[in-house]
């Protein structure tokens, strides 16, 4: 959210950038990939980034880090399959 904000309005983070502001966009949209770490479930992970993600297309996500602490090596397994599944959509 930050980036989406601060490449739609540099000046907001007191940046100028030495490109135009269409080529800092265009290099954004197809350069940039948001991630994030989690020690969530998977179906946690899925739900809050399901039902927010659209307005950030087609910039594509992923998970850095994956911990599944405490959690049975069968709910790991699934977690990383579901996940796998997700991505092979290729919906963001």
């Amino acid at each position: 959210q930050d980036m989406v904000a601060g490449i739609a309005d540099p000046e907001i983070a007191h940046y100028t950038p030495r490109s135009t502001q269409a080529d800092l966009q265009q290099a954004f949209l197809t350069r940039w990939v948001h991630g994030l770490n989690t020690q969530a479930p998977w179906s946690f992970v899925d739900e809050m980034i399901s039902k927010n993600y659209a307005r950030f297309l087609p910039v594509p996500w992923f998970i850095g880090e994956y911990g599944g602490l405490g959690q049975p090596a069968t709910v790991i397994q699934s977690d990383l399959q579901a996940m796998q599944m997700r991505a092979s959509e290729g919906t963001g």
